[in-house]
């Protein structure tokens, strides 16, 4: 079974060094060639404990020490183990600092998706902080974003094809995106995410840089098809690739997401439903945009689009 690295973050409170040492415990029992152990410990004056493995000596530390203990970690490696083999640490913070939040965090390169598993089988049973938290609600940030939204036309008809498997189909998205991040590379976007066959991009807008978004996104978009073509002709891509690309472009109000980073918001949706309905080798360009190049090529147009009803675009031709 493949190990990996693994970081998860619990929010416990209140534990002391027992409490820690009967976590140890239940990760060793998952975990049991991470035999060596080693506590560490400090307050707000500095550490009281350093890499210490005798429990003995750390009990009697922490009960003479009249400071509060702010950290405890516990390093775990195998017992013949030097700096280069897996191991795993157990880290608790009892406040929130700049760098790190309150509870347990584990740190681990000798872990496994199963072993961890395990580990929070015991760690959900014996602490009912895990099993009853609540939501921590935090509102979004209004902002003002450009949003840009490919997808390649008949993606899914071609991959339904009997000739194309799996690890081809990645082949061609895996091109496809890093045609997308090349594209959009002279004014980055906030956000790219990729969704298979289909990418979003979202600028995160002021007065003072919302033309520079645009004529960013614009000009990537309108130069993506020909890139796109070119990766077709690619001697990996014997089977062929879909045919072409479809792009919406929308800009409006919307949200940051407060704890990952994503958008969301009407300018998003918009820009979808343009994507939808464009003509593959088209950039449909929401007539909110503003201040479009004035020497691209462009035709005014409506399009029936899903929840919004007739809307006012601009058509433009891919280069």
């Amino acid at each position: 079974m493949n190990t990996n690295f693994i970081q998860k973050h619990y929010p416990l409170s209140n534990l002391d060094f027992r409490d820690l040492w009967d976590i140890t415990s239940h990760f060793i029992g998952s975990h049991p060639a991470l035999e060596h152990v080693v506590y560490s410990a400090e307050t707000r004056e500095g550490p009281i404990v350093s890499d210490e493995s005798d429990l003995s000596i750390i009990l009697q530390t922490i009960a003479k020490c009249d400071d509060p203990i702010n950290s405890i970690r516990v390093r775990l490696t195998p017992e013949s183990g030097g700096q280069e083999m897996p191991s795993s640490e157990l880290t608790y913070f009892s406040r929130e600092g700049v760098h790190f939040k309150p509870g347990l965090t584990l740190t681990s390169s000798a872990s496994t998706k199963l072993s961890v598993y395990r580990f929070e089988s015991k760690l959900f049973e014996h602490f009912e902080d895990l099993r009853e938290t609540e939501p921590n609600v935090k509102f979004g940030d209004p902002c003002e974003i450009l949003a840009a939204v490919v997808d390649i036309r008949g993606f899914s008809h071609f991959s339904e094809r009997p000739n194309i498997e799996s690890p081809y189909l990645c082949g061609v998205m895996g091109a496809f995106y890093q045609i997308i991040q090349r594209s959009f590379a002279k004014y980055s976007p906030e956000m790219i995410k990729f969704m298979g066959d289909g990418v979003l991009a979202v600028w995160q807008t002021t007065f003072e840089d919302r033309q520079f978004a645009v004529d960013a996104a614009l000009d990537g978009c309108l130069h993506l098809n020909r890139r796109y073509q070119r990766l077709r002709q690619s001697p990996h891509f014997t089977e062929g690739t879909p045919d072409s690309l479809g792009v919406g472009i929308s800009i409006g109000l919307g949200s940051k997401l407060p704890f990952d980073g994503d958008y969301i918001g009407r300018p998003i949706n918009v820009a979808t439903r343009l994507c939808g309905v464009c003509p593959g080798g088209k950039v449909f360009v929401d007539q909110a945009v503003p201040n479009l190049d004035p020497s691209i090529e462009k035709r005014e147009t409506t399009v029936e689009v899903k929840t919004y009803g007739k809307y006012y675009l601009w058509s433009i031709p891919a280069a």
